[in-house]
């Protein structure tokens, strides 16, 4: 049974106070500039540590109230009473001690039990890590994973902020992905399995004032058992583990247990039209990850489009030698090698999973990409939309219409042989890196297709062009083109005037 979280039933450094004292703090913190680039113009890394708190001068010396709160709450440093007394007004101070996020030490010098750090223009509470002192604390099992880890501020910029009815943020943590997904959804629920994950995303969504999002404890649908949401998000474990470890770090053996799980309940929870992101470890075996996840969908799998999106892929003695170089007491590179032929997984990726349920009767698509230098929400709205579209369309009649033109990103390399009559083009590689990454090596005479294509021209008029100058045969079918330049758009290699690519 669903549960909501209560402040004493575990122990966590944070503390339910009075709507006026989150209030009181939260018009402080935006008023002080403590934000995300104040932050990132003085802590070189996500994840602090204390060798960067010991080369901050600029944090025993703080000149403003942003350098206090940074040294205080993101470096987990202390700061003697007279010179917190400087920047922090004397309302404020009770109301940060009352909420648990502010302490003394025994010489009177204030701290933070725990990690406080700025995102998207809110603030997020999570479990610290070390003390003031620089030594570690214990790392329990039910941790909170830091808001601001590279993954998991690099799957926040994925995040569509189109306008949603009903959202559900699955393996909430400390409510990141959620709360700053609340500003796009009319209402947003939280669940996550562990007590201190729901306790942390609670007292982040009061500092925050997100009135629209719900929190709720269970195990990923069980408190939400009989809702259905538009969109769906969810950063799960998905670290392959041959032990128990970490709630947020356990995949299972090979990382893709809750991954599985979340995708098995789409067809109950996942409404028609509505959108699962999902970060997540997927393995090649006898058949594309692409298509397994299809089968897990189950009887309804023709009800849903598939995206995976891979930002890494390795062969599995090379993922065997990182997951053993990571945490060497988890397993040896054998233990793992052993692993992954037991479970016959030929490669491993690490990417996004997207599932789609169509809004109406039509074939479904599955597709794979690979994420170029940046990974962006505009990519991944750019290529369902196209994909949505191609779809739904019986035929390509439509591509015939479109006027293409050439990404001006879109880079060509051609090969020559030298021949009796001088070099000759025998080879063609187009290669681009945005909206998302592809080489494609074609025919010569499409060089010159591309060339044609200044988004003046319709499709059909290309046709035409090609024709009369025999780069095609006589007898070529305009199908046979329109799906050639489809191929190429759904590629970005072709930018078509209907579905312009994002520019980000």
């Amino acid at each position: 049974m669903a549960t909501q979280p209560q402040t004493s039933a575990v122990d966590v450094p944070v503390r339910f106070g009075t709507d006026e004292q989150f209030d009181n703090v939260r018009k402080f913190l935006l008023a002080s500039g403590f934000t995300r680039q104040c932050v990132q113009e003085r802590v070189p890394a996500d994840l602090p540590d204390p060798v960067h708190a010991q080369a901050a001068e600029w944090g025993r010396n703080p000149a403003s109230a942003a350098d206090l709160l940074t040294w205080i709450f993101v470096l987990g440093q202390s700061a003697p009473a007279e010179q917190f007394q400087r920047f922090v007004p004397p309302s404020v101070a009770p109301a940060m001690e009352a909420l648990g996020i502010l302490a003394r030490d025994n010489n009177g010098a204030f701290f933070s039990p725990v990690f406080l750090v700025p995102i998207a223009g809110l603030y997020f509470a999570c479990d610290r890590w070390y003390d003031p002192d620089g030594s570690d604390r214990e790392i329990k099992g039910d941790v909170v994973y830091p808001a601001s880890a590279s993954t998991t501020l690099r799957f926040l910029n994925l995040l569509s902020n189109t306008r949603c009815e009903r959202l559900l943020d699955i393996g909430c943590g400390s409510g990141v992905l959620g709360l700053v997904a609340a500003a796009s959804a009319r209402r947003v629920w939280a669940t996550d399995i562990t007590e201190r994950s729901c306790v942390f995303t609670e007292f982040n969504r009061r500092l925050n004032g997100s009135a629209n999002a719900q929190v709720l404890q269970g195990d990923l649908y069980e408190p939400v058992a009989n809702q259905a949401f538009n969109r769906i998000i969810a950063h799960p474990p998905y670290v392959p583990v041959l032990k128990p470890n970490w709630t947020f770090y356990d995949g299972g053996e090979d990382g893709e247990r809750l991954t599985r799980q979340i995708v098995e309940g789409l067809p109950r929870h996942l409404s028609g039209g509505g959108l699962l992101l999902c970060d997540a470890t997927g393995s090649d075996r006898d058949l594309p990850f692409e298509q397994r996840v299809r089968e897990w969908l189950g009887e309804r799998q023709a009800e849903f489009d598939i995206a995976v999106l891979v930002r890494r892929s390795y062969e599995p003695r090379q993922f065997a030698e990182q997951l053993a170089s990571a945490n060497p007491t988890m397993g040896t590179i054998a233990d793992w090698v052993q692993s992954f032929e037991r479970q016959q997984i030929r490669r491993i990726q690490q990417m996004t999973l997207c599932i789609q349920h169509a809004a109406n009767a039509r074939p479904v698509f599955t597709t794979r990409r690979n994420f170029g230098a940046k990974e962006s929400a505009a990519a991944i709205d750019w290529l369902l939309s196209y994909e949505t579209h191609a779809a739904n369309a019986a035929d390509l009649a439509w591509v015939m219409y479109e006027k293409p033109s050439v990404p001006p990103w879109l880079t060509l390399q051609v090969s020559s042989r030298a021949g009796a009559e001088g070099f000759t083009p025998f080879e063609c590689k187009v290669t681009t890196d945005w909206p998302f990454a592809s080489q494609s090596v074609i025919e010569p005479w499409m060089a010159t297709l591309l060339n044609l294509c200044n988004g003046q021209r319709t499709t059909a008029e290309l046709f035409q062009m090609v024709l009369a100058g025999g780069y095609i045969p006589a007898n070529a079918a305009p199908e046979q083109f329109a799906g050639l330049v489809n191929a190429f758009a759904a590629n970005a290699i072709l930018e078509l005037s209907s579905f312009p690519l994002p520019r980000e």
